[in-house]
């Protein structure tokens, strides 16, 4: 199996390739766009620049959701993240994080159009609705919403961690203390209770 460090890897280079897909591919023809206020590469490429500007956002969101999860079960549930994230796992999520990109925006196909009010392709604001505002609210309000909660509940997990090791601390400091003081005790009724001389 793969090392920890490496299954996190693998989630931060899927990140990765999502958002250099945009920078890279989608990033200069945006660029294009605005200095010629206008699109100059065709309606196929159109449709094509639409569909992998929003399933390169949609699997950047899924990967930080994969992400936020598998931080928490590796803090609260360490049995289930090695079951849920090992090698066959992390490849069926990343293929599945693609798919489901590929699957939400790929019926939009039709109405990916150019919006001369952001100079770039992207779908339909009437045509795609109410479809369009479904994928909306799932990946960037429920999505983002995922990755919010579960860093949340790392940190309630932490704090409650942290406290169980403060106490633990003080009660060790308190049993070193004890013996101290139980030995002191110990010299001093000695004292008292030695040898009386007396004159006679």
């Amino acid at each position: 199996p793969l090392p920890l460090l490496s299954r996190f890897n693998v989630l931060i280079i899927n990140l990765a390739v999502a958002d250099l897909l945009y920078c890279t591919v989608l990033q200069p023809i945006s660029v294009d766009s605005y200095l010629h206020l206008r699109w100059r590469s065709g309606e196929l490429w159109c449709n094509i620049f639409g569909l992998l500007l929003f399933l390169s956002n949609s699997v950047s969101i899924i990967t930080l959701c994969l992400v936020a999860v598998s931080r928490y079960l590796l803090v609260a549930k360490r049995a289930v993240f090695a079951r849920v994230f090992s090698n066959y796992g992390l490849i069926l999520l990343l293929i599945s994080a693609w798919a489901l990109g590929l699957a939400s925006f790929g019926p939009l196909w039709s109405v990916y159009t150019f919006v001369p009010q952001v100079c770039t392709c992207s779908f339909h604001r009437t045509k795609g609705r109410p479809y369009t505002t479904v994928l909306l609210f799932f990946y960037f309000f429920f999505g983002l919403g995922v990755v919010g909660a579960f860093y949340l509940l790392i940190y309630r997990r932490v704090r409650i961690a942290s406290k169980a090791l403060l106490r633990y601390r003080l009660s060790r400091r308190s049993s070193r203390k004890k013996p101290a003081a139980v030995d002191q005790e110990t010299d001093d009724s000695g004292v008292e209770s030695g040898p009386v001389k007396t004159c006679s």
